[in-house]
């Protein structure tokens, strides 16, 4: 009964966390502020020693170790930010003081076409290496032929004759322009590039360390005795550009050290690859471009968190905080090489939540992401930063208390259970319109309703059927950097396909009531298959989907034919696979491939019972999904506008919750496969004994975007 009792008045470690930068200088206004948002119902508050003179100003330390006392006196939930702004690794600009070279760099591609004698003026950096090749047409005539080159040529000159032919160039040099470091909104710097070991290592001796060491000295504490976790914001590759026009040359990732590091992960040198990582596609390229982002997805991993993990492991903190542009398969490719590999090195991943105001069919796939992240890590906590600054820099009407609500709830149905805010908690009008209505916020209303959710989703394990495969390597196999912004959309045309099906696909399965995980490489080399399910880790499905992967790892083919072998459904979406993606050969996937998948639409059964099908788009991939009745309960009427999720609550009790997406009152029925069951209201925080079994049907009345549970009965 332990959730019972809590349900009404729900601790501080369900609440919301406010974001503080910096405490009143004084104490008396700290004590002053902290009591102000406990008042207000938050659970306590992510904070940092002052920006101003950041690390360095003995004042604003002793100001912080005070604070610090104050809060922990009052029962505050704390948090650790580590960085002046963001993105982290600046140590508000000390990490790159003294040491230039540890900015963030890549090697930018420049090239010239035609006959005759060709001339290629370069601009300043390190000309790493250069080459020539024949065109037939606009296609290049692999292999090319490299030119002797000094590291200091600014001019490059080539005798073509005759055949028309590509001039190329490789320069090596800092990155900033145009970059997420030119367009934050906190301020416009040269960042650090987070896979030099080297920066990183500073970084943390400057931030980190130094924290251990005051608190150490201020309280007798280390951080981890203090503070829950360290919220590290935005960090990046600066590859992928964000503003400004297009800028002179696309680039690639670098580091002092990366030509060692390729040689001694895959046994060839990298700079004669450099062309087949810009120019063209084909299996020679994917195999280079597999054997580049998996370098660079490494080395993102150990050399930035996976250090800060290490570092709060021994320190007993969770290490937490959220990346860039979380949505997105080309984002993810530009900024990390591969996305999950940088989340799993993560306590409690996180996800950054900009918008409070979803369009109607829209759905935050980003936190199913980060939350598919914990249970193949078996972790607890996943972190949302929470707010409405697209509707504040977009200048909309102030979002509602209901809205946040709801976004609330989205968050929570599909795994986030910690909410750290920017929400403003006392302000009075909004900055661009004099004549708005006072937006004051029940903010104790909110953080009771917020923390009614986290009783219910905190520690609770999902429960699913479907396992959606993360497509990273098949972007990798045909991904090109461009000079325009990620926002303008000009990757190759199939990288582009295959990051709208991911998208489309994940927001249409949530709103069509087909729940699912995240699957990546990793957990599929550790599944296996039985009894028509797959397990790996924590989990145990029914069926995979396979979205648009025409280059699969090896291991994840096999996963599936597995799981098809046992029994078990598998539904490849867009095409079929064909490649193993560490070889860019047929081999072993167009075997099992073959076996599996005919010609659209043709369902092949195993001896066991499984099927595979091959589907062309997303309404054909629903409409497999409703014959294999994968979705787990019915409401009526059909069309409801009802999402829902079921977990496993810490004391065993299976919990579904029922989130209205509209923001109009929606009544329905729904009907869940359960003998005895209780509405949990945390609107309200009653809890009312269900009368029927909800197999028959729970009527539901649910006011807009609110959400409600039905809990298993004990």
């Amino acid at each position: 009964m332990r959730l019972e009792n809590e349900f009404c008045t729900p601790a501080n470690q369900r609440r919301v966390l406010q974001i503080i930068h910096g405490m009143p200088e004084s104490h008396a206004e700290r004590q002053e502020l902290f009591e102000a948002l406990l008042e207000r119902g938050f659970g306590g508050i992510i904070t940092n020693v002052s920006f101003k003179d950041y690390l360095r100003n003995e004042k604003y330390w002793a100001d912080f170790i005070d604070g610090l006392q104050q809060a922990r006196a009052l029962g505050m939930v704390l948090w650790l930010y580590d960085e002046e702004g963001y993105p982290s690794g600046l140590a508000g600009g000390l990490t790159q003081a003294g040491n230039p070279e540890f900015q963030s760099e890549g090697v930018a591609y420049y090239h010239t076409c035609g006959t005759g004698e060709l001339t290629l003026d370069l601009p300043a950096g390190e000309l790493v290496y250069a080459c020539w090749a024949p065109l037939d047409g606009d296609e290049v005539r692999w292999p090319a032929q490299a030119l002797a080159v000094s590291p200091e040529d600014r001019r490059l000159r080539w005798q073509a004759g005759d055949v028309p032919s590509v001039l190329m160039a490789f320069v090596r040099h800092p990155l900033y322009e145009g970059t997420h470091a030119a367009a934050n909104v906190h301020k416009h710097q040269p960042y650090i590039n987070i896979i030099d070991d080297r920066a990183m290592a500073k970084f943390l001796s400057l931030t980190h360390e130094t924290y251990e060491a005051r608190l150490r000295s201020g309280l007798g504490m280390g951080v981890g005795e203090v503070f829950e976790a360290l919220f590290t914001d935005e960090p990046s590759l600066m590859t992928g550009f964000l503003i400004g026009d297009p800028q002179p040359a696309p680039v690639i990732p670098w580091c002092y050290d990366i030509t060692e590091r390729y040689q001694e992960r895959w046994g060839e040198a990298l700079l004669p690859l450099l062309p087949l990582l810009f120019v063209g596609q084909g299996q020679a390229q994917a195999l280079a471009r597999y054997r580049f982002w998996q370098l660079i997805s490494d080395l993102v991993e150990e050399r930035y968190f996976g250090l800060i993990q290490r570092w709060a492991k021994a320190h007993g903190i969770a290490s937490s905080g959220h990346q860039l542009l979380e949505e997105s398969i080309v984002a993810h490719t530009y900024y990390y090489g591969d996305f999950m590999q940088s989340a799993r090195r993560l306590d409690w991943p996180s996800i950054d939540q900009l918008t409070t105001r979803l369009k109607f069919g829209d759905a935050p796939l980003h936190a199913k992401l980060l939350s598919s992240v914990a249970e193949l890590n078996d972790g607890a906590r996943v972190m949302s930063e929470t707010s409405d600054h697209v509707q504040r820099v977009t200048k909309q009407p102030m979002v509602s208390d209901t809205e946040i609500k709801g976004i609330f709830g989205w968050q929570y149905l599909l795994g986030v259970n910690v909410i750290t805010s920017y929400y403003g908690w006392d302000e009075r009008k909004l900055e661009w319109d004099a004549d708005a209505p006072d937006p004051k916020r029940d903010w104790s209303d909110l953080n009771a309703y917020l923390g009614r959710l986290g009783i219910l989703v905190q520690d609770a394990r999902w429960q699913g059927e479907i396992g959606l495969v993360y497509p990273i390597e098949a972007a990798w196999a045909h991904f090109i950097t461009q000079r325009v912004t990620y926002y303008d959309r000009q990757e190759p045309e199939e990288v582009i396909r295959i990051d709208d099906l991911y998208q489309n696909l994940g927001k249409t399965l949530i709103n069509q009531r087909f729940d699912f995980t995240i699957l990546d490489r990793p957990a599929l080399a550790a599944a296996s298959s039985s009894d028509g399910e797959l397990a790996t880790g924590p989990l145990s499905l029914s069926c995979l989907i396979i979205p648009r992967m025409q280059y699969i790892a090896a291991q994840s083919m096999q996963a599936a034919y597995d799981l098809w072998i046992a029994g078990g459904k598998v539904l490849a979406v867009g095409v079929a696979p064909q490649y193993e993606a560490e070889t860019a050969q047929a081999g072993r996937v167009s075997t099992l491939a073959g076996e599996m998948f005919g010609a659209l639409g043709e369902m092949r059964a195993s001896p066991a019972g499984g099927q595979a099908v091959l589907v062309a788009d997303i309404d054909a991939a629903l409409a497999q999904l409703a014959a294999w009745q994968l979705s787990p309960l019915t409401v009526t009427p059909a069309d409801a506008p009802i999402v829902y999720s079921k977990r496993k609550l810490a004391d065993g009790r299976i919990s579904w919750m029922f989130l209205n997406r509209s923001d109009q009152p929606v009544k329905a029925t729904v009907q869940v496969d359960m003998a005895q069951g209780k509405l949990w209201d945390p609107e309200t925080g009653t809890i009312t004994v269900l009368e029927v079994p909800p197999s028959q049907g729970v009527p539901l009345e649910l006011a807009p975007f609110r959400a409600a549970f039905v809990v298993q009965a004990i």
